[in-house]
């Protein structure tokens, strides 16, 4: 049985290393950095005044204190706004999406007020960022059925831009078309037409999900190959072959039940397994290339 011992080790699967953290971390250190997310603060209050010297030198969580001190002490409704964003800044900046999200929904849709736009417009890109496509869209539309014409291309900037976040280059190609065509002169506007360019000059090399599952179920390994992943390829290769080897070798020495076992127990599930894996890297390597083209975008032109 050593070698049902040794073929356990082997298929074992193999770790990936992801990116998502570090594309998450750069899109939203942009995002915060925007003078679309930067306004200005109120003036005459000393706590709101130090709040902002700390979030100045990045310490956030001293940071966070002083906002919500600014908060309590201060009957200034501008000032007590203004706090409650930089808060939920202050969260973001230390990835506490939950709570960031909690205290930007407390904002409700005077949009006739920038703060509350501001954070209204900021939820729809934090949950881009968090993965949670229907409640982005939902915040969207709940602005967009709001707005007046002088704000909309401002909205449909940040939906271009949550679109791109969520791998929707079409969705996003078609916001941003939105945008130019609006008959306001606005920074969002401008800022449009080159990313416009970008997106209808991209020319992915998609790979298909579908078809790598099939490759890999007719010859183990070319799925993950197709895919780009040559190394997990030759390992699904390597192993689907030991398994097939070993199999043959008992059946031919009269080892059923050990034949048998490996089949039911390793290979059978290795080879399915190895099917759906092909999938999922295909699925992998298309989001790469979106991502990738966010990075540049967001690199080149910024939010």
């Amino acid at each position: 049985m050593r070698h049902i011992a040794v073929l356990i080790i082997l298929s074992l699967p193999v770790g990936l290393l992801s990116s998502q953290n570090s594309f998450e971390d750069e899109i939203l250190d942009k995002i915060l950095s925007s003078d679309i997310f930067s306004p200005a603060p109120p003036g005459g209050n000393l706590f709101l005044a130090f709040a902002e010297s700390l979030y100045a030198t990045e310490e956030y969580d001293e940071a966070k204190g002083e906002y919500k001190r600014a908060v309590f002490l201060s009957g200034d409704k501008s000032v007590i706004r203004f706090a409650t964003y930089k808060l939920s800044v202050c969260l973001l900046r230390e990835k506490d999406f939950k709570d960031a999200l909690s205290v930007l929904s407390s904002f409700d849709y005077d949009l006739d007020d920038t703060i509350s736009i501001t954070a209204h417009l900021l939820s729809v890109l934090a949950f881009a960022l968090s993965g949670k496509e229907e409640s982005s869209r939902f915040e969207l539309a709940n602005l967009t059925s709001r707005a007046e014409p002088d704000i909309l291309p401002k909205i449909l900037y940040i939906k271009g831009w949550s679109e791109l976040i969520l791998g929707d280059i079409e969705g996003a190609k078609s916001s941003f078309e939105a945008v130019v065509k609006t008959e306001s002169d606005t920074p969002e506007r401008d800022r449009s037409y080159p990313i416009l360019r970008e997106i209808k000059s991209f020319r992915p090399f998609y790979v298909s999900p579908e078809q790598a599952r099939w490759l890999s179920i007719v010859i183990p390994g070319a799925g993950q190959m197709y895919a780009g992943e040559t190394k997990e390829g030759i390992n699904s290769l390597a192993i689907n072959l030991l398994l097939g080897g070993a199999t043959v070798s008992y059946l031919f020495k009269g080892g059923y039940v050990q034949a048998a076992t490996i089949t039911t127990l390793l290979w059978s599930r290795y080879w399915w397994g190895s099917n759906i894996n092909a999938a999922r890297l295909a699925e992998e390597k298309n989001k790469r290339i979106n991502r990738e083209f966010v990075l540049k975008l967001v690199r080149e032109y910024g939010i």
